[in-house]
């Protein structure tokens, strides 16, 4: 028991001299959750918690050093860091320092630390995936366009092209799963537009039903006169759908519900991050909620839920929450996942009502019967890329120069400026990338046609010049139809 006590002792554990005279130290301390359980469980008195102040536990010296929690006069529990000295007469003098606020600064240091560890490890895992949709997209680009060419040159030889269009279309099928893969990293190609998000949810509840088990009810709560969102209609629908269709899979065979809601909210201080790490700017959003009574996620996997191919119902089988992360990103919202196993989960996604606007590259109606003329001055460093869309573009009318870098880009553009017609650029190149050539283009030479080429999602270009030409765009791999619509636009016989 207290024999006596300080004032700094008595402000520590906010008591009086007096109180603590008439406690014991043992009063103050947390129960030893595990000696208590262990005594229950024998049926014996559990060991005090003033156990390790016995004299037999201090060292040679006399002294004693711990951490334990202590009760304060107010309620509340505050961790001390007690150092023991025992003294000749069999009593010990104690000196508290109070470690809870450093205790707290230590444990929300680690907290940010796991989550920027979380944030640069899904940040690996998307430079990875990106840098392989990137390259199986040329490669698809090679196989799509030479298949093409085959088609063009040779398209009386009905067997031949029933095999080429099988062909074609395996391609089309792997670009969509690069695709996802993009969408993961938050590069994916997107038609940025205004979308009214409670329209779109009141069109897909047929779309969204086929895709639950038959025990499985779909609820609403959609909150009218919601404020639009910019985005891409086709990425926030497979959002929508990726989740719905996780939820239902949490609940199984057996009978459940799942409730889709949706608010806008006014975030003054934000507190809600980014898949990225990143908070929030203060602004409107519009919220939906995605809610289950399903399995609910293990605390152990809810790390690594984001994950490509990962999947907490046996072998990894897609892409699909990992792609709501992607997608979620790359409109600028956020996040947040809170599941309790055995009883459900909810995910709710963040979405800013006024976005940024991004470079929208020009499109409009194509004539399919058109032919063009003049030089394209195509630029790509994959030497099988540039044979074979030189062909393609051949077979559109034009004649094609060849080059693998953006100097040699501006080389040639200084030697025959007035005969190229339009320039075919990619994006992803050493040394002088495709962003890079097209502004010191467009310095030079403002009026002339370009047009953007990437395995990954268009490149932001910054603010044009007046007088100067926005870029047109292709995502790899695409058809003769999309290079031919896209020339088209580029030499402005279309508006």
């Amino acid at each position: 028991r207290f024999l006596d006590v300080n004032p700094a002792g008595c402000e520590q554990l906010r008591r009086t001299r007096d109180q603590l005279l008439d406690l014991r130290l043992s009063d103050l301390m947390a129960a030893d959750v595990a000696n208590a359980a262990a005594a229950e469980q024998a049926g014996s008195t559990p060991e005090p918690p003033s156990g390790p102040f016995r004299p037999e536990l201090f060292d040679a010296t006399g002294s004693l050093r711990i951490e334990r929690q202590l009760l304060r006069g107010d309620g509340s529990w505050g961790l001390f860091e007690l150092h023991g000295r025992l003294l000749d007469d069999g009593t010990y003098v104690v000196l508290t320092r109070d470690r809870t606020e450093h205790k707290a600064a230590e444990q929300e240091r680690l907290e940010l630390m796991r989550e920027v560890m979380e944030a640069q490890r899904l940040e690996s895992l998307g430079l990875l995936s990106g840098g392989i949709a990137h390259d199986f997209n040329n490669l698809l680009a090679t196989i799509s366009g030479s298949v093409e060419v085959c088609l063009q040159r040779w398209p009386s030889q009905a067997e031949g092209q029933e095999r080429l269009s099988r062909i074609l279309l395996a391609t089309r099928r792997a670009s969509e799963l690069t695709r996802q893969l993009l969408d993961y990293v938050g590069s994916g190609s997107h038609e940025v537009v205004d979308v009214d998000l409670g329209a779109m949810l009141e069109e897909m509840p047929l779309l969204l039903e086929a895709s639950l088990g038959p025990d499985v009810t779909l609820r609403y709560d959609l909150e009218e006169g919601l404020p639009a969102v910019q985005g891409d209609p086709g990425r926030l629908r497979q959002l929508v759908m990726n989740l719905v269709v996780n939820a239902s899979e949490a609940i199984g065979a057996r009978r459940g519900s799942i409730r889709l809601s949706t608010s806008s909210v006014q975030l003054t201080q934000s507190g809600v991050r980014t898949p990225t790490g990143v908070d929030l700017e203060p602004g409107r959003y519009v919220t939906f909620v995605v809610s289950d009574d399903g399995c609910g996620v293990q605390p152990e996997d809810v790390e690594r839920i984001f994950e490509p191919f990962f999947s907490t119902k046996g072998t990894g089988r897609g892409l699909g929450l990992a792609a709501v992360r992607g997608i979620v990103d790359t409109h600028g919202g956020a996040m947040r996942m809170r599941t309790v196993p055995g009883q459900g989960t909810r995910v709710q996604v963040w979405l800013p009502a006024v976005a940024r606007r991004r470079k929208r590259y020009h499109s409009g109606v194509w004539n399919t019967e058109w032919k063009g003329e003049g030089l394209v001055l195509l630029v790509d460093d994959e030497p099988d890329v540039r044979a074979v869309l030189g062909e393609l573009v051949e077979a559109l009318g034009f004649s094609v120069v060849t080059v693998d870098g953006g100097f040699a880009a501006l080389e040639q553009l200084e030697a025959r400026t007035k005969d190229v017609a339009v320039v075919l650029l990619d994006v992803t190149m050493p040394v002088l990338d495709g962003v890079a050539t097209w502004q010191r283009i467009v310095a030079r030479w403002p009026t002339l046609p370009v047009v953007l080429m990437s395995g990954m999602a268009a490149p932001e270009v910054g603010e044009l010049e007046e007088g100067a030409l926005a870029p047109g765009f292709l995502m790899k791999p695409f058809s003769l139809e999309q290079l031919q619509q896209a020339l088209q636009h580029a030499t402005g016989l279309v508006s």
